[in-house]
C-alpha cells in the first residue's frame, strides 16, 4: 500500500535505486514533526504495517532507513503511546530484524532524553534482550 516492499513476498528481494529514494522520501516527510493523521498511529494503524515492511526487509539500507524512521517518530512523538506501544511488542513479537530494529529505536530515544515511558515495561524489556 504504501511501500514497494508490499509487492514481495520475498524479503530477500533487492530494491531498486529509485524505490529506496522513494522510501527516503516518504520517510522525510513522515519524520518532517509530529505525525498529523492520528489514525496512522491508533491502536490499528496504517503506519504500522509499512514500518514492519521496512524494518524487516533484508537490505541493509533499508532496515537502516526503518530504524531511523522509527527513532524519529518515537523523538518526535512522545505523546503517541500507541507508538511506544508498539515498538515495545515488536521487540517481543517480531522477527530478529524487526526487533532489534524496534530495541535500537527505544534505546537511543530514551538514552538521549526524558522520555516519558514506563519504567516497568522498559527494564523488562531490558532484562529480555540481555
Amino acid at each position: 500500500m504504501f511501500t514497494p516492499l508490499d509487492r514481495y513476498s520475498d524479503r530477500n528481494h533487492q530494491i531498486t535505486r529509485y524505490q529506496y529514494c522513494a522510501l527516503k522520501a516518504m520517510s522525510a516527510v513522515l519524520c518532517c514533526g509530529p505525525v498529523f493523521d492520528n489514525v496512522g498511529l491508533s491502536p490499528d494503524g496504517y503506519l504500522y504495517k509499512w514500518l514492519d515492511n521496512i524494518l524487516a526487509c533484508q537490505d541493509l539500507r533499508v532496515h537502516q532507513l526503518g530504524c531511523e524512521v522509527v527513532m524519529l517518530l518515537l523523538e518526535l512523538n512522545p505523546d503517541q503511546i500507541n507508538l511506544f506501544n508498539w515498538a515495545i511488542d515488536r521487540c517481543y513479537t517480531g522477527s530478529y530484524q524487526l526487533a532489534s530494529g524496534c530495541f535500537k529505536a527505544i534505546a537511543t530515544v530514551c538514552g538521549n532524553r526524558n522520555y516519558p515511558f514506563d519504567i516497568v515495561t522498559l527494564l523488562n524489556l531490558v532484562l529480555f534482550k540481555a
